[in-house]
C-alpha cells in the first residue's frame, strides 16, 4: 500500500516541479517581451481558464496544449541554467 502512496507523491511532486518550470518559463518570457512567446502563454491561460470553467471539463482536451507547455518548461530550464552558468554554481 505505501508503494502505491509513495509513488503517486512522486507523480505528483513530478508534475509539479515541470508546472513551476512552465510558470518560471512563462515568467522570464513575458520579462523580456517576447511576443512569440507571448501568444503561447496567452493561449496556454486561455484553454486552462476554458477548461477550468467547465463542470465536466476533461484532461484530454488539454493535451493539445501539452506542447507549449514542453515549451515554456524549456524556456524555464534555459533561463535557470543561464541563471546558474553565471553564478558559478
Amino acid at each position: 500500500a505505501w508503494q502505491k502512496v509513495s509513488m503517486l507523491v512522486l507523480m505528483r511532486l513530478i508534475w509539479f516541479a515541470f508546472l513551476g518550470l512552465v510558470v518560471y518559463g512563462a515568467v522570464n518570457a513575458a520579462r523580456f517581451n517576447s511576443f512569440e512567446l507571448g501568444i503561447i502563454i496567452v493561449f496556454v491561460l486561455y484553454s486552462n481558464g476554458i477548461h477550468s470553467l467547465l463542470s465536466h471539463g476533461e484532461v484530454r482536451y488539454l493535451f493539445t496544449a501539452m506542447p507549449f507547455y514542453f515549451l515554456l518548461s524549456i524556456v524555464g530550464l534555459r533561463a535557470l541554467a543561464q541563471k546558474y552558468a553565471h553564478t558559478g554554481m
